[in-house]
């Protein structure tokens, strides 16, 4: 049995967008393997987990190589309850309360979900620097103009304006019922208002760029800092400064109009797609040097129904304004990762000071994402809807089964001084389940972490530059044991880390 030289590339290159972390050297060698320990590495995360009973059988074939990375904490859905103590040995069963099929397949599924976003960001935490939240606008201006009328109580007219036109709002509202785009009348764009209703549309330009969001900022205020941004340096004269106040006022205010039905996840995907081609585009021409756009994100459902996301990324300074314009589909909120604290499982974006801040802040950022994910999978009800994903260029976790570098782990461990942070033992309560007991351990680098992912990337790229040689389009059997034989040990030598 071979392994395509095209998958074993994607792997070289880190395009593949899949998050599954079985061993590739395993997956390469292809054949039938069995084991009873099995190490997780992602950054300065490392689990170490031992099989009770017989070892744990892999039976690879080709037609199992796609979905052998959704795999790799499966065996845990089926365990009981996590027990802290190791000398506790108790049988309880997780699904006892799901009396319903079709939930205890999404905690299954959500099991896998969260083992692999947290490892993701465990392994990514050196660039994830930036917590990006996008909301979706609303549909049409009628749905604004309504909210935003119904959203103050009577007794708020001395703080927020009246609209001139509030004895005929019902006209008004029909009259919006459709429009997206305030920027100017045209009687052939079904998007805008017709010319007869110029005055109107600057009324409601009048009327929205005075109300204060949630923040306490007005859309004038915003279109003001943003103009004062553009022309910094620069003398304007007053007619011209508040010509060009009105121009961003009116862009910003479309930008919060949703081009799309913002309660349909599939159309709402391809904006965030569309949102991140800009994105790259803009780092390539503003920012050169900065790396391309990487990212975590995470659908979410609001109180409303509404979709907005959550996205974990790498990112340069860019000004808000600049990504709202780039978004253009509701709201853009974006903080430093150590700028932010979670209370009450919402994201307060303040700074706090604290110790080990950073570390903190990513642990409360996965079990924030990990709520959300739990939230949206049963919303969505598993209807092959995609509730995550990631971008090409991320470190990948790494799963371990080979015992000689089980071996090496755990003698790196020793020759350190580590000791598990955590001990837990699982237990199986279905046929299918195995139970184990595992070590959790968190080292003060990730130096064993890249030194491992560096081997791999050596020993693959060895055995694609033979398979060429030989004209195969595939690694096979002979090839992975020659180049793991010839080469493992001096690789060992060269890329392990050394000791604290």
């Amino acid at each position: 049995m071979g392994y395509s030289i095209k998958k074993a590339q994607e792997y070289l290159n880190n395009t593949s967008r899949s998050i599954k972390n079985i061993d590739i050297l395993d997956r390469i060698y292809g054949g039938t393997l069995s084991y009873k320990r099995k190490s997780t590495m992602a950054g300065t995360y490392v689990s170490i987990k031992t099989y009770k009973g017989d070892p744990y059988f892999i039976n690879f074939s080709k037609s199992d190589f796609e979905d052998i990375g959704d795999n790799d904490d499966n065996n845990d859905s089926d365990m009981a309850v996590v027990l802290e103590d190791e000398d506790k040995q108790e049988v309880v069963d997780n699904d006892e309360e799901e009396s319903l099929y079709n939930k205890a397949n999404i905690k299954r599924a959500n099991q896998r979900r969260i083992n692999k976003i947290k490892n993701i960001i465990r392994s990514n935490s050196d660039i994830f620097d930036k917590f990006l939240t996008l909301t979706l606008g609303n549909i049409d201006y009628r749905e604004k103009l309504n909210y935003s009328i119904n959203k103050y109580s009577p007794g708020d007219e001395n703080d927020h304006p009246v609209p001139p036109f509030h004895s005929n709002i019902e006209e008004v509202l029909e009259k919006l019922s459709g429009v997206k785009k305030i920027d100017r009348c045209d009687e052939s764009d079904s998007d805008r208002l017709n010319p007869e209703d110029e005055q109107l549309r600057k009324e409601i330009i009048d009327y929205l760029g005075n109300l204060e969001n949630e923040n306490n900022v007005t859309p004038k205020s915003i279109a003001q800092q943003i103009v004062e941004n553009k022309y910094e340096g620069e003398s304007l004269e007053n007619f011209r400064f508040n010509e060009q106040v009105k121009l961003e006022l009116q862009r910003h205010l479309d930008s919060l109009i949703c081009s799309k039905d913002p309660y349909d996840t599939q159309k709402v995907k391809k904006l965030l797609a569309n949102f991140t081609v800009k994105i790259n585009r803009l780092l390539e021409e503003c920012h050169p040097d900065s790396d391309k756009f990487k990212y975590l994100w995470v659908l979410e459902f609001q109180e409303n129904e509404k979709i907005h996301f959550h996205i974990l990324c790498n990112l340069p300074y860019i000004d808000q304004w600049e990504l709202q314009k780039k978004w253009g589909e509701g709201m853009v909120y974006i903080k430093k990762v150590e700028d932010i604290h979670i209370k009450d499982n919402d994201v307060i974006m303040e700074q706090e000071e604290n110790e080990n801040k950073l570390n903190n802040h990513y642990q409360n950022i996965m079990n924030y994402l990990v709520k959300k994910i739990k939230k949206t999978s049963y919303k969505l009800n598993l209807n092959n809807e995609q509730i995550y994903s990631i971008s090409e260029g991320l470190k990948k976790p790494i799963s371990i089964i080979n015992a000689a570098e089980l071996n090496i782990i755990n003698n790196y461990l020793k020759e350190n001084n580590y000791k598990a942070s955590e001990k837990k033992t699982v237990v199986a309560t279905s046929e299918h389940g195995r139970s184990f007991s595992e070590e959790i351990y968190y080292l003060d680098t990730d130096d064993l972490y890249k030194a491992r992912l560096e081997v791999r990337r050596k020993l693959v790229s060895k055995m694609i530059e033979l398979a060429k040689k030989r004209n195969l389009d595939e690694i096979t059997d002979d090839i992975f044991e020659e180049v793991v034989i010839n080469h493992s040990e001096e690789l060992k030598k060269e890329y392990f880390p050394s000791t604290r």
